[in-house]
């Protein structure tokens, strides 16, 4: 019965240990466990670092006797396998260092913005105001604003427009049309409508009238 016993908590002590997760590395607590972990990962770092620095020796001795034998098959004239190491080692080449692609990457960066910034320029320059177009006064008057800043009247310049603001305008009156006055103008947000206020204050509208 007793060896019966001792080999039921045997047997249940085993299920429970199976039944345990696996322990890692990290979660040991005790000093002595600590060290032992420490000084694993430190062995498997010098290992890897020495792998590596063999590696690339290896790299750079294949290169060097690949290049001899680059220029031999040249030599010989063989053309085939000449142009199967020269595609090895422009492939196999290595990178260039982080800070020449850094480097380059900003340089590109700053390149696409000064382009972005003129044609911005450009575009400003070759787009009409939003002014330019014909419109008709309240008196009944249609004129023209031109893109070069003057105001036409039945073929007539009138007066010279102005931009003073983001949607502000001024148009001063030529001396030969009215008593040579000007009007202050602001263009509506749909682009349709301008609310205007003459020189003596007295304010009107005028309404664009669609290019055919």
């Amino acid at each position: 019965m007793k060896l019966i016993a001792v080999a039921s908590v045997f047997l249940f002590a085993g299920v429970a240990v199976c039944e345990e997760p696996t322990v890692q590395l990290n979660e040991f607590q005790s000093k002595a466990a600590k060290l032992a972990v420490k000084t694993f990962n430190e062995r498997l770092s010098f290992l890897d670092q020495s792998m590596q620095q063999h590696v690339d020796t290896a790299n750079a001795k294949l290169r060097e006797e690949l290049k001899a034998a680059l220029e031999q098959a040249a030599k010989q004239e063989d053309l085939k396998e000449t142009e199967r190491i020269s595609r090895f080692l422009q492939a196999d080449a290595p990178p260039k260092p982080d800070h020449e692609s850094a480097a380059a990457r900003e340089t590109i960066r700053k390149l696409r913005a000064e382009v972005s910034e003129l044609k911005k320029r450009l575009d400003q320059m070759t787009q009409p105001d939003p002014l330019v177009g014909t419109w008709k006064y309240q008196s009944g008057n249609v004129c023209h604003f031109t893109n070069d800043g003057w105001v036409v009247l039945k073929g007539e310049r009138i007066a010279a427009w102005k931009r003073t603001g983001e949607n502000s305008y001024v148009t001063a009156f030529l001396k030969n049309f009215g008593d040579g006055s000007s009007d202050e103008m602001t263009l509506g947000p749909d682009g349709k409508t301008i609310m205007a206020k003459s020189k003596s204050g007295k304010g009107f509208s005028m309404y664009r009238i669609p290019s055919k």
